[in-house]
């Protein structure tokens, strides 16, 4: 992890790849705390322990218990409630709610790891990549929570799977084959089948953005005392979620250090081509002697500004009369923002979006950095509108 000092050291021309308090979703005892305080119900039910041991024990169901703090499948166990597995004393572990009714492929489980970027926290901007990998357990389902001692039919986890001896890499093309798949592969797989992808695809948006404002005011927070003026962090996220067989998405975790290494062709062209639109996106200078933009110096120092609230917009507002309208601060956030989105190659912004203050307004603090992306978004509309061109979201 990135100590304060060496927040406080960096450069100009330097990238932090964390920001200071991502282990709220990181760690799975405090994800399902922050999505709990919530009311939020995309996140199996689950139980801290050992400080929610007595509320676990009431329960009579399937639950997987796995380290709050580890990864890679290290330490899973399925049990059935009130057991619990001998857990090293003082560990902190979770123990989750066994979701019975996966969607299957070819009559195996699987969940979907998906890659997000967040290149900042304040303004929020939010990007979900179009390519991502689909994995397998390796041995066919046996329904419900029958034969729950076989983790090679019950679990998708690579580092387990790829011990068992029916794992087979995936092939770098498209292909329904293998032990993973590319996430446009199994896209592909749900339009031939008819499933509700876009219903899917929307759910899983969803569930991104609500997870990061879940820690999105203690972030921001941190990054004022801890990295100051210096907000050329970002952080990629590895989302792992599963479909269920009425196509509900659930959060099963956050990884906040999601591995790049790639074990095969497929691998590689998720993961390679990832890495190279992430750089890109960051805008990491090919020179870093050369003096930046001024519009992205101020973006980056735009945290300690003084902030007031941007001018509002109507829907005849267009670009020629909104950004004259701004302080110079204001104005190369926009400018930072839109050459940003504009290099994103494989990343979609998910937030801010054009519903994005109605649909998540009342879970965040709405500061005005937000809000005058939020607004930007609309005057980007409404210009549009008066050239008549249509478009029901940017």
């Amino acid at each position: 992890r990135i100590k304060q000092e060496e927040y406080k050291a960096a450069g100009r021309a330097h990238r932090m790849n964390h920001f200071p308090g991502t282990w709220g979703v990181g760690r799975k005892d405090s994800l399902a705390r922050n999505i709990r305080a919530k009311g939020w119900k995309y996140h199996p039910k689950t139980f801290c322990l050992p400080e929610e041991r007595a509320q676990y024990a009431k329960e009579k169901g399937v639950y997987i218990v796995k380290p709050a703090a580890a990864a890679c499948g290290m330490g899973i166990h399925i049990v059935s409630s009130p057991d619990l597995p001998r857990l090293p004393a003082g560990a902190q572990h979770v123990a989750q709610e066994y979701i019975p009714n996966p969607l299957l492929l070819n009559g195996v489980k699987f969940d979907l790891r998906l890659y997000v970027a967040i290149t900042s926290f304040h303004p929020l901007k939010v990007y979900l990549y179009d390519e991502g990998l689909v994995r397998l357990a390796t041995e066919k389902y046996p329904g419900g929570t029958a034969d729950t001692g076989n983790q090679y039919a019950h679990l998708t986890n690579y580092s387990i799977n790829k011990l068992n001896e029916g794992y087979t890499p995936g092939s770098e093309e498209s292909e329904e084959g293998g032990s993973k798949w590319l996430l446009s592969t199994f896209k592909a797989h749900c339009v031939a089948k008819r499933y509700p992808w876009a219903k899917v695809w929307g759910q899983i948006k969803d569930v991104i953005v609500k997870t990061v404002l879940s820690i999105e005011e203690d972030v921001v927070q941190k990054v004022k005392l801890q990295v100051g003026t210096n907000t050329g962090c970002f952080e990629i996220f590895g989302f792992d979620v599963l479909i269920d067989d009425k196509f509900a998405a659930h959060l099963l975790e956050v990884n906040i250090m999601p591995s790049i290494n790639t074990v095969s062709p497929l691998d590689e062209k998720v993961k390679c081509n990832f890495l190279a639109d992430l750089l890109t996106l960051i805008g990491l200078p090919l020179n870093p002697k050369k003096k930046k933009p001024a519009a992205t110096t101020a973006a980056r120092k735009s945290s300690s500004a003084s902030e007031h609230p941007p001018p509002a917009a109507d829907a005849a507002t267009t670009i020629e009369t909104y950004l004259p309208s701004l302080s110079p601060t204001l104005r190369a956030i926009i400018i930072d923002s839109e050459n940003e989105y504009h290099r994103a190659g494989g990343f979609h912004r998910i937030y801010p979006t054009l519903v994005g203050e109605h649909r998540y307004g009342k879970f965040m603090k709405l500061r005005p950095y937000n809000t005058l992306l939020m607004t930007w978004e609309k005057v980007k509309l409404a210009t549009l509108a008066s050239q008549g061109i249509s478009c029901p979201e940017l």
